[in-house]
């Protein structure tokens, strides 16, 4: 294991002093707790004090930057305020234990206060500006291209006719049954939870076990299904596809190092327009938008084996559950490691894909010291917990 403190390290990295000179102070406490020393209650007050100055100079008022960073310590502080009259008995000090109780009981109050809060709506937090007008026709102006609307994840659709006095309106048109019946609990945990795609007059849906589907907007009718049928014992769901088309312009940027990489493909050839579906037994797979046909191009006859490179990663360890993200013409992907099943796991890898090949074009690998190291024949990514297993 690696001995440092995790604050020292952070401050290497230019993070702030705050979390170096902090753990140092909270050790430091808890060596002077394990010998029932009270000077650990002064070591812990000044900690929380600086940590409270610390949390409000850096996010405000804002109420959810602030209980992630005091509620923890909080609880501290109380465990502290019940333990401050024992501490200073065996010191041979009055015990205190008015004020102690007291203090205890208003932090126990405060604490259940603030647990409370976080089942009340807060203000938001600002999202990007709306990238055009709302829309004057009921057509609208932008398709449903992302996962949150957008590359952006702007998440609103620009629909300026369906509003707080119209929406009693709406009613239903049509419905489509795809066959795929979630079956959770039981069965292999298979739950329905995506979030469909709209490029002009299709909508395009993922089923439970990743087989895609497209819909004539209109009408509800089924144009083509491409059958995934993806496997797993658990967690067997698809939250979504990614899209790319091939002929239109690529995004511009004003940072040149996040310009989106040049891709070779034939405007003439299948597949100009594909979707993504990355699924659960660890497959990246591009299909054709307009016919549901694999894009062969892309990896192997359409697919990208996931678990390459991870080692043993037998299901359930390690789960694609998100859907992939098309940036500029790369295409991520994360992954899910599973809790307590062993202590030797796959890493939970971030990989990114030429959208037309399936190359691999870089991976993020945050246990290796360099998360950017490109994999030799045989090696593996960094597994999760080996580097303390000798």
């Amino acid at each position: 294991s690696n001995p440092s403190n995790p604050g020292t390290k952070h401050l290497t990295l230019g993070g702030s002093p705050y979390f170096a000179l902090e753990s140092i102070l909270l050790l430091t406490s808890a060596w002077f707790l394990m010998r029932r020393r009270s000077l650990a209650f002064l070591l812990f007050m000044i900690f929380y004090i600086t940590t409270v100055l610390w949390a409000f100079g850096e996010t405000g008022i804002d109420f959810w930057p602030l209980i992630s960073r005091l509620f923890v310590p909080s609880v501290f502080l109380l465990v502290f305020f019940a333990l401050l009259p024992y501490l200073r008995q065996i010191s041979g000090k009055t015990p205190l234990r008015g004020p102690s109780y007291g203090l205890c009981f208003l932090t126990c109050i405060g604490l259940i206060g603030a647990f409370a809060e976080m089942f009340i709506p807060h203000a938001p937090v600002a999202g990007p500006t709306q990238e055009a007008p709302l829309a004057s026709t009921k057509d609208g102006t932008g398709d449903w291209s992302a996962y949150g609307r957008t590359a952006t994840g702007t998440r609103l659709a620009p629909f300026s006719e369906i509003n707080r006095n119209t929406i009693s309106r709406l009613h239903q048109v049509w419905t489509i049954h795809t066959g795929d019946i979630p079956i959770s609990p039981g069965g292999n945990g298979a739950e329905d939870q995506e979030t469909p795609l709209q490029i002009g007059n299709t909508l395009f849906l993922c089923t439970p076990h990743n087989n895609v589907i497209a819909v004539d907007a209109d009408s509800g009718g089924k144009r083509w299904e491409a059958h995934v049928n993806s496997q797993s014992k658990i967690w067997q769901r698809c939250r979504g596809l990614g899209y790319f088309d091939a002929s239109a312009p690529l995004p511009v940027t004003t940072n040149a190092l996040s310009a989106p990489e040049p891709i070779s493909h034939d405007p003439t050839a299948p597949c100009d327009k594909r979707l993504f579906t990355n699924t659960p037994d660890g497959r990246l797979i591009a299909i054709d938008a307009q016919t549901g046909e694999y894009c062969q191009e892309f990896g192997t006859n359409g697919t990208v084996n996931l678990l390459e490179g991870l080692g043993n990663a037998p299901d359930p360890q390690y789960q694609v559950t998100s859907p992939p993200t098309v940036a500029g013409t790369t295409v991520i992907v994360g992954g899910r490691i599973a809790d307590n099943v062993k202590t030797d796991m796959p890493g939970g890898v971030i990989r990114g894909y030429d959208v037309i090949t399936g190359a691999l074009r870089w991976a993020f690998d945050a246990r290796n010291p360099d998360p950017n190291h490109k994999l030799t024949e045989g090696e593996r990514w960094t597994r999760l917990f080996g580097q303390f297993l000798g």
